[in-house]
């Protein structure tokens, strides 16, 4: 049995999972200079970081009923009141929505003052 082919395999592997452990950032070239018919020698690196802001995503009020555990009008009693942020219109005359960000960000701080409070007794 030939186990060249394995060997060769095993150490891809192995090289794949030092990189992996040693966290190295991987690289692309300038799409300008790659358009400019540089060489590959010529061309700066960029790093991967640089891309763009993710789009927001817009939870309907039923998720929002999901994930925070309230109801409809305990929803809008807290908007109506300033402790729960206020939704969005999504155009239409009746419909809106919560940025998910947002919505996270006063489940973090409901969890945060919870223990808080149970520290502090």
């Amino acid at each position: 049995m030939d186990l060249g082919p394995i060997l060769v395999a095993r150490q891809v592997v192995e090289r794949g999972v030092t990189r992996i452990r040693n966290a190295e950032t991987p690289k692309v070239a300038s799409t300008a200079s790659a358009y400019r018919g540089m060489s590959s020698d010529a061309t700066q690196e960029k790093e991967v970081t640089d891309r763009p802001k993710a789009t927001p995503t817009i939870l309907r009020r039923p998720q929002v009923e999901a994930r925070t555990g309230l109801s409809r009008s305990s929803l809008y009693e807290m908007i109506r009141r300033g402790t729960f942020p206020a939704p969005i219109r999504l155009g239409g005359a009746r419909a809106v929505g919560w940025v998910e960000d947002e919505i996270s960000s006063w489940c973090e701080q409901q969890i945060a003052a919870s223990r808080h409070e149970k520290v502090g007794r």
